[in-house]
């Protein structure tokens, strides 16, 4: 197996440039000779000791991430994708994740456990919300973490978005590009600043385009089919011809409601590229979020972190890309099915 002096032998550098490089210590060498020392290290096959540099920097080389139920036991395509990225992006930096649950009326518990045994280096947290108790917790500890999601806007840590407000911008814009101007909003039934933010952006499209929201062009969502109706109910006298929906899945509820209330069909864009939305009839637009990006930023960061625990926070925000199918193509004076 080689070693750390093959490398440098075969790079044409010292041990110690080879070792600024593998450690990550960026500002000690270029660029150019990082990425030399790199290329030659996977070329000859080099791995590092990971057990010797844990040992020697007492880490485990773990990171924490909470499997979480989505509400109403939906299906959460968007994190299962998220958290292959997250592994995948975590493994470059010689960390690997260890996955847990933990119950949602105390999750801090589990947390506080895995901290005290010393078994993770660091958490990623997902599915945050308004005042989250685990950030909390995690800023009280000084804990190195990291959030994909956003929380109370004076709490400083570190985190990384999607920007849900661009994102709803763009949906809307686009559906009244195809000449809509009665549009209406579904949100989640819950508090969370993602809803919070997609709402904004909703409502920021429609008054620079000059047109009116009344207050029931806001409905709200629990995932149920009798909550589509009150819906549908609710949008019935203002004769919406389009809807920017919080996400996919509800998005394609409220096409399925439509379809069986023999309603004629809106327009509707959902958000996350669910990948049910390709199957769907018809085509779901949507709006993609770039989970790789987010997920590589995420370890860098939280990496970083883990480096120097008071390093100054960061934040990221990601844009999405609105993917265009049919069931924004609908236009506003589409007749209802027979």
């Amino acid at each position: 197996m080689p070693t750390i002096k093959d490398v440098a032998r075969a790079a044409g550098v010292s041990i110690a440039t080879v070792s600024y490089v593998l450690n990550n210590k960026t500002g000690m060498v270029s660029e150019t000779t990082r990425e030399h020392v790199l290329e030659v290290a996977q070329r000859l096959g080099y791995r590092p000791n990971i057990n010797a540099r844990n040992l020697q920097a007492s880490r485990t080389g773990l990171i924490g991430y909470a499997w979480h139920k989505a509400p109403g036991g939906e299906p959460s395509p968007v994190l299962d994708q998220f958290i292959y990225h997250l592994a995948h992006a975590a493994e470059q930096q010689d960390y690997h994740v260890l996955t847990f649950t933990h119950p949602g009326d105390n999750p801090i518990r589990v947390y506080e456990d895995l901290i005290r045994s010393r078994r993770v280096d660091g958490f990623v947290l997902a599915e945050t919300e308004t005042n989250d108790p685990r950030v909390r917790f995690l800023i009280d500890e000084n804990f190195p973490f990291v959030t994909f999601g956003r929380t109370a806007n004076d709490w400083e840590y570190c985190w990384v978005d999607t920007d849900g407000r661009d994102g709803a911008k763009q949906a809307v814009e686009h559906l009244i590009q195809q000449g809509h101007e009665r549009i209406g909003f579904l949100g989640w039934s819950y508090a969370a600043l993602t809803g919070d933010d997609r709402l904004q952006g909703y409502l920021e499209a429609m008054e620079n385009a000059g047109l009116p929201v009344d207050k029931d062009y806001i409905a709200r969502t629990d995932y149920k089919t009798e909550t589509i109706e009150s819906v549908l109910a609710q949008w019935k006298p203002h004769n919406l011809t389009a809807a920017f929906v919080v996400s996919d899945y509800d998005a394609i509820s409220l096409m399925r409601g439509l379809e069986r209330n023999k309603m004629p069909p809106m327009a509707v864009v959902g958000f996350d590229d669910a990948p049910v939305s390709k199957f769907t009839r018809p085509g779901l637009t949507t709006l993609r979020q770039p989970l790789r990006e987010i997920s590589t930023a995420l370890i860098k960061m939280l990496h970083e972190r883990i480096q120097n625990k008071d390093c100054i926070p960061q934040n990221k925000l990601f844009k999405p890309e609105l993917i265009i199918r049919e069931s924004s193509l609908i236009p506003p004076n589409a007749p209802a099915p027979r």
